[in-house]
This record gives C-alpha cells, sequence and structure tokens, in this order.
C-alpha cells in the first residue's frame, strides 16, 4: 500500500493489507479487521472512512485502553477530553467519554493504516515488514499498568475532593431502596 491509497483502493493487495493489519492489531486482531472491513465497504460507496460505533474497553477504560493499544498521544487527549469538557459546561465530561468510546476502533484502525503506510514507504518487506508492523502495533502491557495506576490516582484524588457528596449520594440511594424494600432493614 502506497502513501496515497486509502482502505477502498481496490488496487491494492488485499491479502497483503490485511497480513500487515494483522501484525499491527495482535490481539483480537479479527475485531479490528471487521472495522477495516466496514471502512473499505462505506470508503468504496461513497461515504466517510469514520462513522461513530461502540467499543466498552474505550469506554469503561478511558484513556488506559489508548495507552494499552499504544496510541499514546489519543490516550492524553481521552484523559483530558472528559476532563476539559466537565470545566466548560456540565455533563462535558459525559461528552467526552462518550465521544472517545464511539470513535475508538476507528480510529485505530486509521492509526493502523498510517503504520502499515510507513512500513511500506521505508521499503520493508518479509519478516523485517512482520517485526516492523508487530513492534509498532499490538498492545502494550506497560501502557495499560501505568494507565491503570494513573487511573486509580484520579479516583482516588476524586474520592478525597469528594468523599462527603459521594457518600452522602450512596447512603441516600441505600436510604431510599431501603424504603421501597429491596433491602431488608436492620436486624
Amino acid at each position: 500500500m502506497s502513501a496515497e491509497e486509502t482502505p477502498a483502493d481496490h488496487h491494492v493487495d488485499q491479502e497483503m493489507a490485511r497480513a500487515d493489519l494483522t501484525h499491527v492489531f495482535g490481539l483480537r486482531a479479527s475485531a479490528y479487521l471487521r472495522v477495516y472491513d466496514r471502512q473499505r465497504a462505506r470508503v468504496a460507496a461513497g461515504g466517510g472512512v469514520l462513522r461513530l460505533g461502540w467499543n466498552w474497553p474505550a469506554f469503561g477504560g478511558w484513556f488506559v485502553w489508548f495507552w494499552y493499544r499504544k496510541m499514546w498521544r489519543l490516550g492524553a487527549l481521552a484523559l483530558l477530553l472528559p476532563i476539559l469538557g466537565g470545566l466548560l459546561f456540565p455533563g462535558g465530561d459525559v461528552l467526552g467519554y462518550l465521544v472517545m468510546a464511539s470513535l475508538a476502533s476507528e480510529v485505530y484502525v486509521a492509526a493502523a493504516l498510517r503504520t502499515c503506510r510507513a512500513a511500506e514507504a521505508l521499503g520493508l518487506a518479509g519478516e523485517r515488514r512482520a517485526a516492523y508492523l508487530a513492534a509498532r502495533g499490538g498492545v502494550s502491557w506497560w501502557g495499560g499498568v501505568a494507565g491503570m495506576v494513573l487511573l486509580a490516582g484520579l479516583a482516588a484524588a476524586d474520592v478525597m475532593a469528594h468523599g462527603d457528596a459521594i457518600l452522602a449520594v450512596v447512603v441516600d440511594a441505600y436510604d431510599r431502596l431501603q424504603a421501597v424494600g429491596m433491602i431488608p432493614p436492620p436486624e
């Protein structure tokens, strides 16, 4: 695949493109190859490359998923977007989570295609190409661990800053559930 080609280019050797992408994706390659196939179909039909989808790990793991998938800058953006959104307007933090989770898989495939084009531009072939793609793609367990540590620290800071409010919500929810009989009264 040359630097100018898109997933929809019919003259691209799709067998080679899929093999390259499999090296880049690493774990769960089949899930992302399906996203790639949908992108190809959309572009071939005259539509855009990106579409909103859903990625539960990116939603639940927030920026951690991006770091785990070696998308460091996007992970930083995913970390900052909900924070900035929450500061700018009510509900902006939730909107930030939703935007990142709805675009995660599509953006990941686009990043993988850029990695494949870089390998092509370097003139890599065979084992050297496969090693290059695997090294730049795949997953980073250390990125995932670092993200989880940071996420735990952010959660702890949030609890320390808003502990009384969180406790009040939990106690209120407990009282309401007890009032409707969903939780038996203490003996």
